[in-house]
């Protein structure tokens, strides 16, 4: 750095420089902040001038931070987090908040919950962006970061500094096309389900049921392995297979396939859905709005869940 000086700090370079981190791209970072190209490029020059240092290296169509730049990006994003909370609003006010919130959710839990919970705040707090992506690997580490502001998931363990909410909790039933023989029966038992194919999708609830199900020595036969459950579901409305799936998305795929929901012969867990924060976002105004919007929205949207968790 040039100068040890405060007076030589920009506060908005340093928020360029934030985002860069976070995003790999100039095209990227200039469409998150609302700049264009050329000023997100002005500015990292002036950044580099300020720390004499590169900062990022070019390797394809990606920007790759130095060591000094990587070495920055943690106490960065703390150091943008409490200026916010110094200058900003003491009162939050959602119809005027400018704002990019990052939340992490399964595709299912953006289908069903977060839907709803961007139908109400467009029209509550319009000012406010979303960035939503769907990647469990490294989320509590971009968490902490500030890659990602929110995750919304069935979550088994979270580390010491992230602050916790349940959501609701839900039953695990079987998905099968309407007309299939497993719906005819009157008592279902255990064998009636597994001398079935099964569909698998690959998520944290389904490693949660294998789990709970090779602790009784049952191993389902997977004909089937999808990314998600409205792949799943246009399977098994085609084939004999079964899926099992949360009661509350299985009422869902039935506006869109020939499906029945079959109750599960056996004591399974419910699995629950929680909502996971850092502690550096705990007082942030907006970030406290945004989650109470989201726990709201779970409460008013899905009372039936409610109650049968309390049952």
């Amino acid at each position: 750095m040039l100068s040890g000086n405060i007076k030589n700090i920009d506060l908005n370079l340093l928020k360029v420089l934030d985002e860069l981190l976070r995003q790999g791209s100039v095209t990227q970072a200039g469409e998150v902040m609302g700049l264009s190209q050329p000023a997100i490029s002005r500015a990292l020059g002036r950044l580099r001038i300020l720390f004499d240092d590169p900062l990022f290296v070019r390797a394809g169509r990606k920007l790759v931070p130095t060591p000094f730049a990587l070495q920055m990006q943690e106490p960065l994003a703390k150091i943008l987090d409490e200026t916010k909370l110094l200058v900003g609003p003491r009162h939050f006010d959602p119809a005027t908040a400018q704002d990019i919130i990052q939340i992490n959710a399964p595709d299912a839990t953006t289908l069903v919950v977060l839907s709803e919970v961007f139908s109400i705040i467009s029209h509550t707090a319009p000012g406010l962006k979303f960035v939503v992506s769907n990647v469990s690997e490294g989320r509590f580490e971009g968490l902490k970061k500030g890659e990602i502001d929110l995750a919304i998931d069935f979550f088994d363990k979270i580390p010491a500094e992230f602050y916790r909410q349940p959501l609701l909790r839900d039953r695990m039933v079987y998905l099968a096309r309407q007309g299939h023989p497993i719906t005819k029966k009157r008592k279902l038992k255990i064998d009636d389900c597994f001398d079935w194919p099964h569909i698998r999708q690959a998520t944290a609830s389904t490693r949660l049921v294998e789990d709970m199900l090779g602790r009784r020595d049952i191993y389902p036969d997977y004909a089937l392995t999808v990314p998600n459950f409205i792949v799943g579901a246009s399977a098994a409305a085609g084939t004999d297979w079964l899926m099992m799936i949360i009661n509350t998305l299985g009422r869902y795929t039935q506006r869109l396939y020939a499906l029945d929901i079959v109750e599960v012969p056996f004591e399974i867990a419910d699995i629950g859905l929680d909502l996971v924060w850092h502690e550096r976002f705990d007082r942030d105004p907006c970030h406290t709005w945004v989650r109470r919007q989201i726990i709201n929205t779970c409460q008013d949207n899905f009372a039936s869940l409610q109650s049968h968790q309390d049952s």
